[in-house]
């Protein structure tokens, strides 16, 4: 949600540290009370040069003997000091979540007429000077430790469980770095630096952290982005503005026409235009970052920060195989989809799905289900030709083999409840779905049904609620309620479900249900309902700007309209495109597309009548 602080590391840094085979071998309760952390901090802040000593060119070697306290200083930072940030942050995020959730509904005017909400401005309540030189200081001395050699003819297992506690510590304090550079700087009242904190996330990487190296495919990713600190184009999102004609095009003067840049390019001009074509560098050079940072390397300084599909992947398929949860659901999706800049593969696909639906991820059981629900075969790489191209594999016999994901709805349904228990939206509505109709496998019971939509509702499932609406308007397999009806169909309207926002608009433009014809307020919900890619909105547009209801007649509006309708399989809109073409309106005339698209039109017609 726009205008939240991303926090990747506030829930997991505490629970990996609990599940981390249980690294520190101590009971919580033997742990130091905030008194006596500080006095160790003190102690040895006192006795050691926290001078970065990591950047000198002589480096001493760790001395074990003190590693109890550097567990205390950690202990202290992860459960007394950090979670007072995280408190900050949670309760900014939930009020910025509340006011986005009262500025959507201010702009329902069938919603009691809440037009008049006054957004007020919500500031982020920053620590104490001495709270924040705590966590400073401790983070500087924690990664400012030299790592622990050990000599391979003298493998001590003390030794070796010392090394593994200080590189976890290490690790995590790289990334608490990290994101205090690039997303908690508010509260700790500190210049936000996003090459910094890709500096950090790097070097706890090398840790072999499963969640920093997903975070830097993910920094790889949506480098601009994150350096700019928000979406730099939040129009992508909005289905009307981003399959628009222009969409990505800029007007060249020197040739008179338009030209497409993609999104890289459009990102990087967006970026440079807002904040200066110096974003693009880091802010000091290596020396001023080895000198002011402590924990830096020159290996990383040296590293460029950039937007490369490429290196994600690469820090994606990293991360997946050291056991991040959210990279194996992302990698699996680059290789189901062949995006990414990976081949499709869908026996690797299934295999990180499988390895994510074990981690309990919703997101993964869901499409764990979907795989089985459908049932998928595919021609593979056979294992050690994996990094051949597909031209490569066609040119090398036997190189391939036949992968399937066989058709099992009751083994598909079974995931759908077991992502559904673990808080999936879209699994409480589909198996709820499915309940209700008594198909696919499940048995018809309307309040069994209702338990799942309902739990789909709270949520955000907009359809859901709408489908409930339904359901008791119609009597559908439970009693006729036309009071209790209104009431999702209200809700539904708040989560802004793109049917509820299409009827709504219908509503108006008929004058039904008690409403008035008015031709503003429907193109008003057409259009939020056309954002949200629904079909009938988006040749509700088309008509509107075909004849000039409400808004200026517009030919070229109405045809852009009636496309992004058919791309949906719209069939009057389809229909609509055909006359416009056969009459050459806002377009040339082309009787031969004409009659392509009437097929088309008529072909849906014909699927329609046989479901």
């Amino acid at each position: 949600m726009k205008g939240l602080i991303t926090v990747p590391i506030i829930y997991k840094l505490n629970n990996n540290y609990k599940q981390s085979n249980n690294l520190l071998n101590r009971n919580n309760n033997e742990y130091y009370s905030q008194q006596s952390c500080h006095f160790y901090h003190t102690s040895f802040f006192s006795s050691s040069s926290t001078n970065n000593s990591t950047n000198s060119t002589q480096k001493k070697p760790f001395d074990i003997s003190k590693l109890s306290t550097i567990e205390a200083i950690f202990q202290q930072l992860i459960k007394i000091d950090m979670p007072q940030v995280f408190e900050r942050i949670q309760k900014f995020n939930q009020e910025m979540a509340n006011q986005s959730l009262l500025k959507a509904q201010s702009q329902i005017p069938s919603l009691d007429n809440q037009n008049n909400i006054q957004e007020k401005e919500i500031k982020l309540e920053p620590i104490s000077d001495a709270l924040k030189q705590r966590i400073l200081k401790s983070l500087e001395l924690l990664v400012s430790l030299p790592d622990i050699e050990i000599n391979k003819e003298e493998e001590e297992e003390q030794l070796i469980k010392a090394k593994e506690k200080l590189n976890y510590i290490k690790s995590q304090s790289y990334k608490l770095l990290s994101t205090i550079y690039s997303n908690f700087y508010k509260v700790l009242k500190v210049e936000r630096d996003p090459h910094l904190a890709f500096y950090y996330m790097l070097l706890s990487s090398n840790y072999n952290d499963p969640e920093a190296n997903f975070l830097i495919g993910e920094m790889y990713s949506d480098a601009f982005n994150f350096i700019a600190g928000k979406e730099l184009e939040p129009e992508k999102f909005n289905y009307i503005k981003s399959t628009s004609f222009l969409y990505g095009t800029e007007f060249e003067k020197e040739t008179g026409t338009y030209i497409y840049l993609d999104e890289k390019s459009r990102k990087r001009k967006l970026l440079k235009s807002q904040l200066g074509s110096e974003a693009l560098s880091a802010r000091y050079k290596p020396e001023e970052y080895l000198k002011n940072f402590p924990g830096l390397t020159k290996s990383v300084l040296n590293i460029r920060f950039k937007e490369s599909e490429k290196l994600a992947v690469e820090y994606y398929l990293k991360a997946a195989d050291l056991g991040d949860v959210e990279a194996q659901v992302v990698i699996s999706r680059f290789y189901l989809e062949g995006k990414g800049g990976v081949s499709a593969n869908l026996k690797k696909a299934f295999h990180y799905t499988e390895l994510a639906a074990k981690q309990d991820s919703y997101l993964a059981l869901f499409n764990l289900a979907s795989m089985y629900f459908v049932g998928m075969r595919s021609t593979v790489p056979k294992d050690g030709f994996e990094h051949l191209t597909d031209t490569q594999l066609q040119q090398t016999p036997d190189s391939t083999e036949m992968f399937e994901v066989k058709k099992d709805v009751s083994l598909a349904m079974e995931y759908f409840k077991k992502s559904a228990s673990f808080g999936s939206a879209e699994a409480n509505y589909f198996v709820g779905n499915s309940i209700h109709h008594g198909i696919n496998t499940m048995e018809q019971n309307t309040e069994k049904a209702l338990e799942y939509l309902n739990k789909a509702i709270s949520l955000g499932h907009g359809e859901a609620a709408y489908y409930v609406y339904c359901m008791y308007k119609t009597g559908d397999k439970c009693k006729q309620d036309v009071s209790l009806s209104e009431k999702y169909f209200k809700t539904a309207i708040q989560l802004q479900s793109s049917n509820a926002l299409y009827e709504l608009a219908d509503r108006y433009f008929h004058g039904k249900e008690g409403n008035p014809v008015d031709y503003e307020k429907a193109f008003q919900f057409y259009q939020l309902a056309g954002e949200r890619k629904n079909r009938n909105a988006l040749y509700c547009l088309g008509v509107m700007y075909y004849n000039g209801i409400y808004v200026q007649k517009n030919l070229r509006l109405a045809y852009e309209r009636y496309t992004q309708a058919a791309a949906l399989n719209s069939k009057e809109a389809f229909l609509a495109m055909s006359d416009m073409v056969a009459k050459g309106e806002s377009v040339p005339k082309d009787e031969h597309y004409a009659q392509q698209l009437r097929k088309a039109y008529e072909r849906l017609v014909e699927a329609e009548g046989r479901q």
